[in-house]
């Protein structure tokens, strides 16, 4: 197994309503109010929160963010988005993991019909040398093909749905790969229990590569 470790990570979560909801029935009032009471301890303001309505019974986005616009929250007629970057550790990831699962849970959401999850990492090998190396697995020497990556739909036991999964060389960091991970949920909101779940599989699904995540 080759050694990763994370340097900077994203999470988006993407969700679509069973039916599309009109802004009079949106109860974008109460998804304020319930947003405001829910993420006050986190630095959200009234005045962060931001209600735009266009001309079309369906053209309208509720939206606020959290941490210095790390986090963003959109609501829409049709979907929903909640997303998060720059995060570089474990205790942000469980940041991520409280603050998404307190948005499903607090604020009055339309019904979910699925939700698509994706994570976005950024990873370094012990050297510049150790990257190299292990991403020329995928290259063709005898055709001048000296690197590759990866797009890959895989299967985990710890997870209901197809993985689609990419790695590939990082521009960000000198000795890292970028990794990403997609996968979905149909029919129930997001919880606690089943973001762990997601994380564990996202794991497993790497160690099929030969790559471990380092422990700090």
């Amino acid at each position: 197994m080759t050694e990763i470790k994370t340097q900077m990570f994203s999470v988006t979560a993407e969700s679509s309503y069973r039916q599309p909801v009109l802004f009079e029935e949106s109860r974008w009032g109460e998804i304020a109010k319930a947003a405001l009471n829910t993420f006050a301890s986190n630095g959200l303001r009234a005045d962060q929160i931001t209600v735009r309505r266009g001309d079309e019974a369906f053209n309208y986005e509720i939206s606020f963010s959290l941490f210095n616009r790390n986090g963003t929250f959109r609501i829409w007629p049709e979907r929903l988005e909640v997303a998060f970057q720059n995060a570089v550790s474990a205790a942000d990831e469980e940041v991520i993991v409280d603050t998404v699962v307190k948005f499903y849970e607090r604020l009055p959401l339309p019904e979910i019909r699925s939700t698509k999850l994706l994570v976005y990492v950024h990873a370094n090998l012990e050297s510049i040398e150790a990257r190299s190396k292990f991403l020329a697995a995928f290259g063709r020497a005898e055709r001048q093909i000296v690197s590759g990556g990866v797009i890959a739909y895989v299967i985990s036991e710890k997870w209901k749905e197809e993985f689609r999964v990419t790695i590939d060389r990082s521009f960000v960091h000198a000795a890292g790969i970028f990794l990403s991970w997609e996968s979905q949920i149909i029919g129930s909101p997001l919880t606690r229990e089943k973001l762990v779940m997601f994380a564990e599989a996202c794991e497993d699904v790497t160690r099929r590569f030969d790559l471990v995540f380092k422990k700090t």
